[in-house]
């Protein structure tokens, strides 16, 4: 951080710059996103001549802790560098309210507190840029070609022109493609050179040991899954209570089967039974859809024509033969079914025996 001596009170012109990138960004130049405070502190000499700051704040993770002083002094400021001092940061832990902590549930949050605002105070988080690893797949030629996209990038920013911008666009899909088809031979080679030994265990690890010998794994493996029943039977507790008795313990000495009434088949079948197996249940739902549904029909057959109202009606499932064939066809196969019949008797017989009544369809 650096403070310049200045009498002027009035205004005060102060600017914090994030890792640096802040102020080189916004500062008219051709510096962006430096490293090192050290390595650029002439460029920053060179810019302040022009941009005159009271403050200048700068983050700490920048300005390395072994770059001294004198490497990076500025005409006519004072340099105020922040450090962890570990005499100042223990009197403060020490000098916390730690004695009022008498609740035991709220002790670790009120110490939690109290020991961040101290830390925050000497010890200020960081923030670190961690480079990714390097994929194996990455080349020469795909490095060329990225550097080239970037700076096709630069080049359609800085211009605006729509022909850079194309190139920029043709640079981006080419570097893609290649990335993905290197990408993929990559991982083809490497299944490929796995192909003739991929079900040989090479190496295992058990219990802390690493067994390379054939011998070794088989015996290791063999232990391993010996031991499972007596470790499993371990946390089993040990009780007086017979196997005879643990089985026989919930088997009560009569027991009977729940009644089962046909509002109950109804409600989980969503089909209504009754002592002589009838549809009028399912006939009176299907009545009174269409008979509202004719109402509606009613109110509005002025203002549609014959064919859209036909529709309609057919919409709501209409009362047809072909319904009421298929209803009866269902009662002729439970006739048969229920008096063990074969198909040849007569469905009439049946009936009569079973003392039902055809389904009639009126014309």
């Amino acid at each position: 951080m650096s403070a310049r001596a200045s009498s002027r009170v009035s205004v005060i012109k102060v600017y914090v710059a994030y890792n640096g990138a802040t102020l080189w960004n916004s500062l008219p130049c051709d510096i962006r996103n430096t490293e090192s405070l050290g390595e650029s502190v002439d460029e920053l000499r060179v810019l302040l001549q022009n941009n005159s700051l009271d403050l200048l704040a700068i983050n700490e993770t920048r300005l390395k802790e072994t770059i001294a002083d004198n490497e990076i002094i500025i005409s006519g400021s004072d340099i105020i560098r922040r450090h962890f001092n570990r005499d100042s940061f223990r009197p403060d832990i020490l000098a916390q309210l730690w004695d009022d902590l008498k609740r035991v549930h709220k002790m670790w949050l009120k110490w939690r507190t109290l020991f961040l605002e101290v830390s925050h105070v000497h010890a200020p988080l960081r923030s670190k840029r961690v480079h990714g690893s390097k994929g194996p797949w990455i080349t020469t030629e795909l490095k060329k070609m990225m550097h080239l996209r970037d700076r096709l990038k630069v080049k359609a920013i800085r211009s605006g022109d729509p022909n850079d911008w194309n190139d920029f666009k043709r640079a981006h899909n080419n570097v893609n493609n290649a990335i993905k088809n290197a990408k993929k031979s990559y991982y083809m080679k490497s299944f490929t050179a796995c192909d003739s030994n991929s079900p040989t265990i090479n190496e295992l690890e058990l219990e802390g040991k690493k067994l390379t010998d054939r011998t070794e794994i088989v015996e290791g493996c063999n232990k391993f899954f010996a031991k499972i029943g007596p470790k499993l039977s371990k946390n089993i507790e040990d009780t007086d209570t017979c196997f005879d008795e643990f089985v026989n313990q919930f088997i009560l000495g009569s027991f009977s089967f729940q009644q089962i009434s046909p509002s109950l088949v109804s409600s989980h079948l969503r089909v209504h039974i009754n002592g002589n197996l009838s549809w009028e249940c399912h006939i009176n739902e299907i009545s009174k859809k269409i008979a509202s549904g004719i109402s509606a029909i009613k109110r509005i057959r002025y203002f549609l024509p014959f064919d859209t109202l036909l529709k309609v009606y057919n919409l709501l499932g209409n009362c047809s033969k072909n319904l009421s064939s298929k209803l009866q066809k269902l009662q002729n196969r439970a006739a048969h079914v229920l008096t063990f019949s074969n198909y040849d008797c007569s469905t009439s017989e049946l009936f009569q025996n079973l003392k039902w009544s055809k389904l009639v369809h009126s014309a």
